[in-house]
C-alpha cells in the first residue's frame, strides 16, 4: 500500500501529510491518520513513548481500544508526519482459535500461525521532481510506536486490519 504526497527529504527520512489527528483518553499522544493509495484504509500512527509499555500479544487489543476510543480533533495541529525507513520482522507464531465452530470449522482444536513484518519506506527517489513541502507543524515519529491500518468503513469490525509496534 503507498501513502499519497510523499515528500522525499534524504535517503531515510520521508514526511507524509497527516489527513486528521485523534486523541483518546486513555493515550497520552495523539493518533495521526495518514491516507493511502486504498481510499478507505488509512495508515493510522500511534506514538507509545512515554506510555504504558504492553506485551508484545497485548498490543492489537491495546490498539484497538485506543482507536475505538479516538476523537477527532476540530483543528489538525500537523501539516505532516517525519518517519524513517524502518524494517520490522516478528517470528511466526501460532495462535489457539478456542470455538472453531464460530469459523464453520467442524475441528475441535485449531490453531491458526499469524505471520507478521512491515517494511515502511520512502520508495523510489523520482529524479527532477520538484519537492513539495506543506506550511506547518511537523510531527516527528519517534520509537516506540504502532502502525496500525484501519478501514473507515467496516464499522460493524472496527478493528484494524493490522498492528505493528516498531520498537
Amino acid at each position: 500500500m503507498d501513502a499519497l504526497h510523499v515528500n522525499v527529504l534524504d535517503e531515510n527520512t520521508f514526511e507524509v501529510p497527516v489527513a486528521a489527528t485523534g486523541q483518546c483518553p486513555s493515550h497520552p499522544h495523539p493518533l495521526l491518520y495518514l491516507r493511502t493509495s486504498q481510499d478507505e484504509v488509512y495508515m493510522v500512527i500511534i506514538p507509545w513513548h512515554g506510555a504504558v509499555p504492553v506485551r508484545d500479544e497485548d498490543v492489537f487489543l491495546r490498539c484497538t481500544e485506543i482507536l475505538r476510543g479516538a476523537q477527532p480533533l476540530e483543528d489538525n495541529p500537523f501539516a505532516a508526519i517525519r518517519l524513517y525507513h524502518l524494517d520490522v520482522r516478528r517470528a511466526v507464531h501460532p495462535c489457539r482459535v478456542d470455538n472453531p465452530a464460530d469459523f464453520g470449522m467442524p475441528t475441535e482444536r485449531l490453531h491458526a500461525f499469524e505471520f507478521s513484518s512491515l517494511a515502511v519506506s520512502s520508495g523510489r527517489v523520482m529524479p527532477g521532481k520538484l519537492q513539495s513541502t506543506l506550511p506547518g507543524e511537523r510531527f516527528i515519529a519517534r520509537r516506540p510506536f504502532a502502525v496500525c491500518f484501519w478501514q473507515k468503513e467496516m464499522d460493524d469490525l472496527n478493528v484494524p486490519f493490522s498492528v505493528t509496534l516498531v520498537p
